[in-house]
């Protein structure tokens, strides 16, 4: 400044070095100052059409999507492309870079076919200016993965990253921070489709990598911990679970103190291992903890303070703290509501949480809506085969045949089960299933007394006869089996849509199948 003058790019370089240094520290409203200084410098000297100016409208959009205010970083990033596309046209690795950082928005906003569009276009002029074997096309491979793993589509997400892993350890070798990344991204998606044991050698793998890299104590390094933490924590091994969150909350607190993003992740996490022991005021003071360093940081108007809020509601929730409860989902779904407007997963979720609430309030027509608002949000985002519809198509079921079994016959009953069944999908790993030869997805019509004529919710006798022996018996295409199983049988049930004509199609092989025994 002494020497050029505040009108110069160099000193628009030191504004965006300390705005990069402000927005590691967790500080963005000073990382976002530091951003629009350098931009009113090279808007003065350079004019709108120039790199250096979509350079801070792309560090000016990051803070933003970081923020969670996710119009203004769309509105950043695009800028940044129109410059990138009138300076270069369309193959240049700036314009990739732009797309990618759409994709971004567009992928915490839910939109996952624009997200998808977008890192698939940053991949394509990737491919052609850098060729396969390029960290940068790695990284296209990863965002598309991560887009993929979000819509519940864990195969063509494996498929990805496993893609990525390969061209970063041709070119890094095993010893790079990118490839470690790439372990922890094929470790989620384990973790994701319940594959735990891989899930764990993958984080292990990138915990191993960036030891030897950084030492113990640095954020990528507490980002594993945390990683193999929630796998214990899957697995329902708590212990371990909270000593790997406890490390990674000591590196964490080390590096950035108290208030910082990665801090309160910690805590969160602490918190859910808590949760999950039965250790509620544990769970609730971590969760405060989270809750307090995110309003600080990012305001009331945050995803990670949605995600707080939800976590307290669950607390209360189990503590039978019914109204805090459903106060802090409403808090959560407000904010959601005013960010991504009503067709986001999260948005469902909320439902869902609110749904939850009121059926054990005995409010069974509210809890019905709730849940049936859910499923048309996630019908509408994901299609039929998703996690998500599968969860919500168990709450609108357990609700109907839980009143049922109580003399409640709730509007849409007749409807619902003449167009849904029950499923089962076998799950991977050495389970009696699996043993058995059952693999895939299945009709249930059988399941220790239970038939597919009955008004009672199969979810009942699943954990009435949990560790015990029972009979199945299952359909897949046109052919029926039966199988004995012993203990845990490993399947995870739920209910499916299936029309009434598929539904009337299983209903005739069921009792013609059932005649003959």
């Amino acid at each position: 400044l002494a020497v050029l003058g505040e009108n110069h790019p160099d000193v628009a370089t030191s504004y965006n070095n300390i705005g990069l240094v402000y927005s590691s520290q967790g500080n963005y409203s000073n990382a976002l100052e530091m951003y629009q200084k350098a931009l009113k410098i090279v808007l003065a000297v350079f004019g709108e059409n120039h790199p250096h100016v979509a350079r801070s409208y792309n560090n000016i959009g990051g803070v933003y999507n970081v923020q969670g205010d996710y119009s203004n970083a769309l509105e950043m990033f695009q800028k940044a492309l129109k410059i990138e596309l009138a300076v270069y046209g369309e193959s240049h690795p700036d314009v990739a870079m732009s797309y990618n950082n759409i994709g971004s928005v567009y992928d915490s906003q839910g939109d996952y076919s624009n997200a998808l569009e977008m890192n698939q276009k940053a991949l394509k002029i990737r491919l052609a200016v850098l060729g396969e074997n390029h960290p940068d096309v790695a990284t296209s491979y990863n965002n598309i993965g991560s887009v993929y793993d979000s819509q519940g589509d864990y195969s063509n997400a494996l498929e990805m990253h496993q893609k990525a892993l390969k061209i970063l350890l041709a070119v890094f070798g095993e010893n790079h921070p990118l490839v470690a990344t790439s372990y922890g991204n094929i470790g989620s998606v384990y973790n994701d489709q319940g594959d735990y044991s891989n899930a764990l050698e993958m984080h292990q793998k990138a915990l191993k990598i960036d030891l030897a890299i950084y030492g113990e104590n640095h954020p990528l390094v507490a980002t594993c911990y945390n990683n193999i933490g929630t796998v214990y924590c899957s697995q329902g091994d708590y212990s371990n679970a909270l000593e790997m969150h406890q490390k990674a909350l000591k590196i964490d607190l080390a590096v950035f103190g108290e208030n910082h993003p990665n801090v309160a992740r910690s805590y969160n996490n602490i918190g859910y291992v808590n949760y999950s022991q039965g250790n509620y005021s544990g769970a609730l003071e971590m969760y405060q903890k989270a809750l307090k360093i995110r309003l600080a940081i990012y305001g009331e108007n945050h995803p990670d303070v949605v995600t707080s809020y939800n976590n307290i509601g669950y607390v209360n929730y189990s503590q039978g703290d019914y109204s805090n409860a459903l106060e802090m989902h409403q808090k959560a779904l407000k904010i959601l509501l005013a960010a991504f407007g009503e067709n986001h997963p999260n948005v469902a979720t909320s439902y869902n949480n609110i749904g939850y609430v009121n059926y054990s309030q005995g409010n069974y027509s509210n809890a019905l809506e709730m849940f049936q608002k859910a499923l048309k949000i996630c019908l509408a985002i994901f299609g039929e085969n998703h996690p998500y519809v599968a969860t919500s198509y168990n709450n609108i079921g357990g609700v109907y045949y839980s009143t049922k079994a109580k003399g409640i016959e709730l509007p849409g009953f007749k409807e619902f089960t003449q167009s849904s069944t029950f499923i089962c999908t076998t799950l991977g790993g050495n389970t009696p299933a699996s043993k058995a030869g059952m693999s895939g997805e299945y009709y249930v019509l059988e399941f220790a007394g239970w038939t597919m004529d009955s008004d009672v919710n199969l979810f009942a006798k699943i954990y009435e006869l949990q560790g015990k022996p029972k009979t199945i018996v299952v359909m897949k295409g046109d052919e029926i089996s039966l199988f004995h199983l012993e203990n845990t049988i490993g399947v995870r049930f739920a209910f499916k849509k299936v029309g009434e004509e598929e539904k009337q199609r299983i209903n005739k092989a069921y009792h013609e199948w059932k005649a003959k025994q």
